[in-house]
């Protein structure tokens, strides 16, 4: 047994130094402890990324808000606010700005250019465009107006039909027809003188005459008779004319073709679209071609030419907060800023507040009318203020305090 022990020794690797040492190492633990260390190191990482990252977008939000603070302190007119919201503060001194807010400038009064008729548009002002200027009244498109005009030759034919018979009815009857109705009369009053004779005469022939022949001779003349009195009447009617009723009713139905007429003059005039309004082309909304129609709205159909604008007569559409609405009244001064051109300042006041107020934001919309110079333009020949643009208003205590 030994001899084999040693034999089997021998047969071994020599064991390096090495080898030695690491039999020696105590271990760390077991393979379930090493399995759920690996687990946890990649989480534990994650946490310490997410945390690095949070702090590092925390300090550039903090660098950012205290430059856009830096800007628009830079930018904001030297003006000095005063806080208004507390009652126990003293009253502003008169002058003073009370509130300082932020609105975008919109024209007083916007029109949708509509045709008033529908039809397809054959032609369009050839400067129809955005930016340009027309006059009131300008023909800014014409439509088709083929079946308008067919109506108006229809109404008119039926106004003229109207009017005639209207005027024969007034005029009367002609002398012709009033000799012809006279002459009706006398013949008949000749025939019943005859007849009255005639039977005269039969009576006093006593038997030569029979009791038969007499009696048709008395019926004709009854007969006679009627017609007389039937043809008397007409002559009367002929003579006076036709009834005031009947000219009454003549003339309501050539007033009512007119009232027609009219309709379809006003239909056939409004193919030609003309501006309502003296201002700018804000935004144009059809082409040749287009079908408009403005009860189609919402239909796939242009509603409407285009929309234009006085842009003299310009506003600042301004959120004010529900708690700042005690330094906001009706006909207060404001002073207002362009944030296009902060170093043109313009004189405004405020002209009204809207009566509802918003849930969403809780504010109030108020609106500062800006007193724009009516040649004011660019070096280029352009406008300064346009629609939509920002600016800001301070407004100001009233010159004299209020009691």
């Amino acid at each position: 047994m030994n001899e084999d022990a040693n034999h089997r020794d021998n047969d071994r690797p020599p064991v390096s130094l090495a080898d030695r040492v690491r039999s020696l190492k105590l271990s760390g633990g077991s393979p379930q402890s090493a399995r759920r260390g690996a687990f946890w190191t990649p989480w534990v990482l994650c946490l310490l990324l997410t945390a690095v990252c949070g702090y590092l977008a925390y300090v550039a939000f903090v660098e950012r808000s205290e430059s856009a603070t830096r800007t628009e302190e830079l930018d904001a007119p030297p003006t000095t606010v005063v806080e208004t919201d507390s009652t126990k503060l003293p009253p502003p001194k008169p002058g003073s700005v009370t509130l300082n807010a932020g609105g975008y400038i919109i024209p007083v009064q916007r029109v949708q250019v509509s045709p008033k008729v529908g039809g397809q548009v054959i032609e369009l002002h050839e400067n129809l465009l955005e930016g340009t200027f027309v006059k009131e009244g300008t023909i800014l498109a014409r439509l088709d107006p083929t079946k308008y005009k067919f109506q108006h030759d229809q109404a008119k034919a039926a106004a003229d039909i109207a009017r005639a018979e209207w005027e024969e009815l007034k005029t009367g009857n002609r002398e012709e027809e009033k000799k012809h109705s006279a002459a009706q009369l006398k013949e008949a009053e000749e025939a019943r003188k005859q007849l009255t004779d005639e039977l005269y005469r039969l009576k006093q022939s006593g038997r030569g005459s029979t009791d038969d022949e007499r009696i048709k001779v008395e019926s004709r003349l009854r007969q006679t008779e009627q017609k007389v009195e039937q043809l008397r009447q007409m002559d009367k009617i002929m003579q006076d004319g036709p009834r005031k009723e009947k000219i009454d009713a003549a003339f309501a139905r050539y007033q009512q073709a007119l009232v027609r007429l009219n309709d379809a003059k006003y239909d056939l005039d409004n193919t030609e679209v003309r501006a309502p309004v003296t201002g700018i082309i804000l935004e144009k909304k059809a082409e040749v071609g287009n079908t408009v129609r403005p009860e189609s709205f919402g239909q796939g159909l242009s509603a409407s030419l285009c929309d234009m604008a006085d842009l003299t007569k310009l506003e600042v559409d301004v959120d004010v907060s529900e708690r700042d609405l005690p330094n906001v009244f009706q006909g207060q001064k404001c002073k207002v800023w362009p944030e296009a051109f902060m170093h043109r300042q313009y004189e405004g006041v405020v002209s009204r507040l809207m009566p509802v107020a918003s849930r969403s934001k809780s504010s109030v919309s108020v609106r500062v009318q800006i007193q724009v110079p009516p040649d004011e333009r660019d070096d280029h020949g352009g406008l300064l203020l346009r629609p939509d643009m920002r600016a800001r208003v301070h407004f100001l205590a009233p010159e004299k305090a209020t009691k």
